[in-house]
């Protein structure tokens, strides 16, 4: 009972603005003009009725915000209305008629609230680490509905970078709230960094509107309970919809229960379709994808660990993609951008992706693409985290198990070197992988309890690779059944397997283990040494790794032996001079301390 008075004392009051919670004083607010305390929750009112210019010849920010604190619901009928921050209460509902059109203020206007310092922006970018500065924005709010058929418009107002002071930078931002909905048949456009941020917020539906992105769509960072459905995400110059989890709020928080159907994803020169992550700090589960169509972005499905987030029981079903590069892009890394435990080492730290199952896809259009300097190759890829000594990773962090791919249809464009068979693989630049891939259709590296049952490669008409359909490297317990692909016109075989083992294929296709290097060298870790030109690049860690410890251990020991001898110099006690030694030093002039005897004395005596 104590400690429930006690939270009831430090919980801000519903009518408190966002500068009065963050700062504990109540400057004299842009969005908001009155009390929220005396509200009619079940009055229904125009914002014209309050002020608010249809004309969309001068602001109306005040007169909403009025309209606000006197009504549970506000409408906007006829007319374009001009605003900067819309600060939501607790129980509201936004209606926007057909015929009403929002538009944002311009960020050199200063309507909108400048988003304060957040204490944790050192783990996230500037966007993910504060909410104020949106058009519709609330903090800690519960049971709001944005809803209608008429249009919001960032016109031109919201930046899609870090905004000035007083500027906006979002469309809809909230953090900390429950039961949010954003419904109806809306037109969203021109939304600057993000069209929507939710940020530890439980119980969200969006439905039904349609959504023009300039950067981000849809992010849904560190949040549950989500209901997504019959929405259209096109545009944009990263993620269409993204689920993250970052440390803006100063630990780590799950994201769980989401469902996303009927819908239409899609970036025009954008990072991902369905991104996870890269924000990757808390975990994630029990999410179900259906009945999708994605399209014109990098990848299609990206799951991405780089934070440590643990992402497992996730379902795509009836999927279909067209226009990407990567159908599915699958990678762990230790990036680790949050807080480290004193107890804890990086290898801990390292998240996984496990049980992964995803049923009756479609993927055609296939081609490369370029973003932000990144250049993706068209491959279903799934690669796990190396063994990085120099960045304290020892051990490898595999992708799986439980990975499962299950009447799964790809169409590559094809037109790879035969050179290309004998490559290497990708490397990593700036946490992305980068480079050629040595298979056109899948590359799997670093995987364990991978299943390919009815899966179909293939190439376009008249058209040839040189490389194989499928490479597996450094892998183990990958089942291919009933795997049917278009044989490469210059490996002459389907499958190539690197350092891999239980590795079980299909009936009719043509495996191959390691062509490039026939001459293994095995090592007592069980990687084999690769032989012959490409060793620089192949060879196995492992000994280098225990050497590096070793020279780590007694770096440090010499440290700490050097220390010892150094404090000892300082505090040893000063020997005796004994009495030969005074004769000495007294017949080259040496002057006893005051209470010594002299010399002379001391020989008579």
């Amino acid at each position: 009972h104590v400690t429930q008075q006690v939270k009831a004392t430090q919980e801000p009051r519903p009518n408190m603005s966002y500068a009065a919670r963050t700062t504990g004083y109540e400057p004299s607010p842009l969005s908001v003009q009155a009390s929220f305390a005396a509200r009619d929750l079940a009055r229904r009112c125009s914002v014209s009725d309050f002020g608010a210019d249809a004309s969309g010849n001068s602001s109306s920010t005040a007169a909403i915000g009025n309209a606000l604190a006197a009504c549970g619901e506000i409408i906007f009928e006829h007319g374009r209305f001009i605003s900067g921050t819309i600060e939501l209460p607790h129980d509201t509902v936004v209606r926007i008629r057909s015929s009403a059109v929002v538009l944002g203020a311009s960020s050199e206007s200063g309507e909108y609230i400048t988003a304060s310092r957040n204490r944790w922006s050192s783990y996230q970018d500037y966007g993910h680490g504060g909410w104020s500065d949106a058009l519709f924005y609330g903090n800690g709010v519960r049971n709001v509905t944005i809803t209608g058929e008429g249009v919001v418009d960032g016109n031109g107002g919201l930046a899609n970078s870090k905004p000035p002071k007083g500027g906006g930078c979002k469309m809809f931002s909230f953090v900390d709230s429950a039961r949010v909905a954003v419904t109806g048949s809306l037109t969203l456009r021109d939304g600057g960094w993000f069209t929507m941020l939710f940020t530890n917020c439980d119980g969200i539906h969006l439905a039904g509107f349609d959504l023009r992105a300039v950067r981000d769509g849809i992010n849904l960072m560190q949040s549950r309970n989500v209901h997504v459905e019959d929405i259209r995400i096109h545009g944009g110059g990263d993620d269409a919809l993204k689920f993250g989890s970052d440390y803006s709020r100063g630990k780590s928080v799950a994201s769980y229960n989401v469902l996303v159907r009927n819908s239409i994803l899609g970036s025009s020169h954008g990072y991902a379709a369905i991104a996870f992550g890269t924000e990757t700090v808390g975990d994630f589960y029990n999410f179900t994808f259906e009945n999708l169509k994605l399209m014109g972005a990098m990848s299609g499905i990206a799951l991405t660990s780089y934070d440590g987030a643990h992402i497992h029981d996730l379902t795509f079903r009836d999927i279909q993609m067209s226009d990407l590069a990567s159908p599915f892009f699958f990678a762990i890394y230790a990036r680790l951008r949050r807080p480290m435990k004193l107890v804890e080492s990086r290898d801990a730290r390292v998240g996984s992706i496990r049980n992964i199952n995803l049923h009756r896809i479609f993927a055609e259009n296939l081609r490369a693409k370029k973003h932000k300097g990144l250049y993706a190759i068209p491959v279903a890829m799934l690669d796990g985290m190396p063994r990085l000594v120099l960045e304290h990773i020892f051990q490898e962090h595999p992708i799986g198990p439980g990975i499962s791919f299950r009447d799964v249809e790809l169409r590559f464009p094809g037109l790879g070197e035969v050179a290309a068979t004998c490559l290497p693989g990708i490397t990593l630049a700036k946490k992305y992988p980068m480079g050629d891939v040595p298979a056109y259709a899948a590359y799997f590296r670093r995987v364990r309890g991978v299943h390919l049952k009815n899966v179909t490669a293939s190439l376009a008409p008249a058209v040839a690779d040189g490389r194989p359909a499928i490479v597996i490297e450094d892998s183990n317990a990958v089942q291919l059944r009933d795997v049917a692909v278009h044989r490469s016109n210059g490996s002459g075989y389907d499958v190539e397997v690197r350092r891999s083992h239980s590795i079980d294929s299909s009936v009719g296709l043509e495996v191959v283990q390691d062509p490039c290097n026939p001459l293994l060298l095995g090592s007592k870790l069980g990687d084999p040494l690769l032989l012959g030109s490409k060793l620089a690049r192949t060879i196995s860690l492992c000994g280098y790794t225990w050497c590096l410890r070793f020279q780590v251990t007694a770096l440090y020991g010499l440290l700490f032996l050097g220390c010892c001898c150094w404090c000892y110099l300082r505090v040893r006690p000063r020997r005796p001079v004994t009495a030969s030694k005074r004769i000495s030093l007294s017949a080259s002039g040496y002057c006893p301390r005051e209470g010594e005897p002299r010399e002379r004395e001391r020989l008579s005596a």
